[in-house]
C-alpha cells in the first residue's frame, strides 16, 4: 500500500472533523505519495530518538499522536534541533503522519482504551465544552474507594499516580487522556466523584478536592502511550503485509524510579 492510500485508511479510522480547530494533525511531511510503506514506526513524538531509529530501520513512514508541526515554522536551519530532523528525514524519505486530537476522540481511539485501560464500564462520551468533540469519557467502576481507584490507574498504566482525594468512594468517574484540567468542573457538573487526567492545575485541583471530587493525576506519557498499540493495529488493518515498529521513548526523557518514590 503506498503513503497516499495508507493515509486515506488512517483518516477514515481518525476523521479529520475530529480534530480540534487549534490542532495541527495530519499528514506533516511527505515528498512522494506514491511511495510503498513496507515499514512504519509508531510513536507518541517525533524525537531525535524516533527519527534516529526510523532511519536505522529503513523505515518509509513515522506515524505519531503529537504533531510534528504544530506551531508556525519560520525558518529550517539543518543544524537546529526541528532542522536536522526534518533533514535526516528528508534524506531518507520517510513521511510523517501525525494523529492527535481527532485520535483521542475517535471511537476505539485513545480516550476509550484508556477508559477500557482503567476498567470502566458503562461508558460515555464527554464533549468539550469549546467545540462539542467528544474528548473524554465517564464510566463506573464496582464499588471501590479513592484509594482502591488510584491503584487501579497505576496499575493499569504501569505509572505512579498521585491521588487528591475528596470524597471516599470512587464510582462514576471521568477520564482525558492527555492534559484535561478544563474538563474538572464538568466532572463535578455531570456528577462524578472521580476526575482521572495529566497535566493539573494544583489551584483547580485543590478547589475540587474540598468539593468533594477525588482527582487521580497521571502523568501526560502515560496516559497517551496507548497509542503506540492503536496505531499498530490501525496501521495493520489497513495492510497487513506492513511491518510496524514502535518507539516508546519518554517523552522529555521520563524516567520513573519506584523504589526512590517507595512504591
Amino acid at each position: 500500500m503506498n503513503r497516499r492510500k495508507l493515509y486515506e485508511a488512517l483518516c477514515q479510522s481518525y476523521p479529520k472533523e475530529l480534530s480540534c480547530s487549534w490542532d495541527n494533525d495530519g499528514a506533516m511531511l511527505c515528498l512522494d505519495w506514491d511511495k510503498e510503506v513496507k515499514k512504519a514506526l509508531v510513536c507518541l513524538d517525533v524525537t531525535d530518538e524516533a527519527v534516529r531509529a526510523a532511519c536505522d530501520e529503513g523505515c518509509d513512514l513515522i506515524v505519531s499522536h503529537h504533531p510534528f508541526i504544530f506551531r508556525g515554522v519560520k525558518s529550517i536551519d539543518g543544524d537546529g534541533l526541528f532542522g536536522r530532523r526534518v533533514k535526516a528525514l528528508c534524506e531518507n524519505n520517510i513521511a510523517v503522519f501525525s494523529f492527535h486530537t481527532r485520535a483521542d476522540c475517535a471511537r476505539g481511539g485513545l480516550n476509550d482504551r484508556f477508559a477500557a485501560a482503567i476498567g470502566l464500564e458503562n461508558v460515555t462520551d464527554v464533549l468539550d465544552p469549546e467545540e462539542g468533540l467528544p474528548l473524554g469519557r465517564i464510566g463506573t467502576l464496582e464499588d471501590c474507594s479513592a484509594e482502591e481507584a488510584a491503584l487501579i490507574a497505576a496499575s493499569a498504566l504501569g505509572q505512579p499516580v498521585k491521588l487528591f482525594k475528596g470524597s471516599d468512594t470512587a464510582k462514576r468517574l471521568m477520564c482525558v487522556c492527555g492534559g484535561g484540567k478544563e474538563f474538572l468542573p464538568l466532572a463535578q457538573k455531570e456528577g462524578c466523584d472521580t476526575f482521572l487526567s495529566g497535566d493539573l492545575s494544583y489551584n483547580l485541583v485543590l478547589d475540587c478536592t474540598q468539593s468533594g471530587l477525588n482527582v487521580i493525576e497521571v502523568s501526560h506519557y502515560s496516559s497517551e502511550i496507548l497509542c503506540l498499540d492503536m496505531f499498530c493495529e490501525a496501521i495493520n488493518a489497513a495492510d497487513s503485509d506492513i511491518t510496524v515498529i514502535k518507539s516508546s521513548f519518554g517523552a522529555c526523557g521520563e524516567v520513573v524510579f519506584p523504589e526512590i518514590l517507595g512504591i
